[in-house]
């Protein structure tokens, strides 16, 4: 839980809520508080630690400190909203307050976990060995290392007898016990038997599964399977295609009846977002730190020349380049419009994106131009 470096990450983030930019800075004495797109601070500086908004709220913090573990504890831990108003008073009976996500955030006392509400409320007390984020109304539990499942009234609804578990998608998770792995449903219910050695989450109704950690294939909710075990790898299907690996180590994606739409050229590939996906070529046998971009199609939108791509955002996707990871803008021709030269860079919202240039931060336009 090395959550200080959760606050170096956050003075450049900038989070939008309620049609807002709420910026988290630091002032002379080190105390945080947030400014707004227009550099005028709406929360005074006052606190020892600040998180990113989330769920319209953030996390705050006075009198902690890093430990011995370069984890941040101690002090009084609360929660405001973004006018600065404190929803949750600040207190010390937590060693730790995680961000929200979907209604509640899990707290530390004593080494152990709990959650609470948006008011405060104590909904599960502290008395487990860790609790993940909520996913479809539930959240892994562990306790003696072993996992089930609480839902957000704190009742315990699969108790802890698993020796793995992933998250509920599409109603059902993924669960192993003695070696091999099956999927339950929300009843605690074993709905496909313990019979594979790797399981994914399920994701457009269908789920990659291995029975022998060599071959993989995809079954679907009932546990039929859908799509032959005939892949060295593969993974989950993302906007109707799959990642699959042949006999060469060759990625390339499949649809969902099995027909390899685009074929196995690639060395490394990630799953498609927004109609678009990042893929990488070895040269000469070695692995190269650079990406270009595909559609859904196969076609080929941007070389592999750059070190990240982002995803779009209002049009427009963040690159970098060179050794220097320099940053800039592409739109989805793969035409560069705003060149590759901000040390940092945010993705655009409404029209506007953060970066930053020799120590000064501003907002830019979609054609490059600085905002005033």
């Amino acid at each position: 839980m090395k959550i200080i470096a959760t606050v170096l990450i956050c003075c450049f983030t900038f989070v939008n809520v309620n049609g807002q930019s709420l910026n988290p800075f630091q002032d002379k004495n080190l105390k945080y508080g947030f400014k707004d797109e227009n550099n005028k601070t709406i929360v005074e500086p006052k606190y020892t630690y600040v998180n990113e908004f989330s769920e319209n709220l953030a996390i705050v913090n006075i009198g902690g400190f890093t430990d011995s573990k370069d984890n941040f504890t101690g002090g009084q831990w609360g929660a405001i909203d973004t006018t600065g108003k404190e929803v949750i008073v600040l207190t010390n009976k937590y060693e730790f307050i995680n961000n929200f996500h979907n209604g509640v955030a899990t707290v530390l006392l004593k080494g152990k976990y709990g959650f609470i509400d948006k008011t405060g409320k104590e909904i599960a007390p502290c008395v487990y060995d860790h609790i993940d984020a909520f996913w479809e109304g539930m959240a892994i539990l562990t306790m003696n290392n072993k996992y089930g499942f609480i839902d957000k009234t704190g009742k315990v609804v699969v108790p802890c007898i698993y020796d793995k578990a992933a998250n509920f998608s599409e109603g059902l998770a993924g669960v192993e016990s003695e070696g091999k792995g099956g999927f339950i449903d929300k009843t605690g219910k074993v709905v496909i038997p313990f019979l594979y050695v790797g399981t994914n989450s399920f994701s457009e109704r269908l789920a990659c599964v291995t029975m022998d950690a060599f071959n993989y294939g995809f079954i679907d909710k009932t546990g039929e399977i859908a799509i032959p075990f005939t892949y060295k790898f593969a993974r989950n299907f993302s906007e109707g295609l799959a990642e699959v690996v042949d006999e060469n180590n060759k990625k390339g994606y499949i649809d969902k009846s099995g027909k390899l739409v685009i074929p196995f050229k690639y060395d490394r590939t990630f799953g498609f977002r927004n109609g678009y996906a990042t893929y990488s070529l070895d040269e000469n046998g070695f692995t190269v730190d650079k990406y270009g971009l595909i559609d859904s199609t196969g076609k080929e939108i941007t070389p592999c020349k750059y070190r990240n791509i982002g995803d779009f955002h209002d049009g427009l996707a963040c690159v970098s380049v060179g050794d220097d990871r320099k940053k800039g803008y592409i739109d989805k021709t793969g035409k560069e419009v705003i060149p590759a030269r901000y040390s940092e860079a945010g993705d655009f919202i409404n029209g506007k994106a953060k970066v930053k240039i020799d120590g000064r931060e501003f907002y830019i336009d979609k054609n490059g131009n600085e905002i005033r």
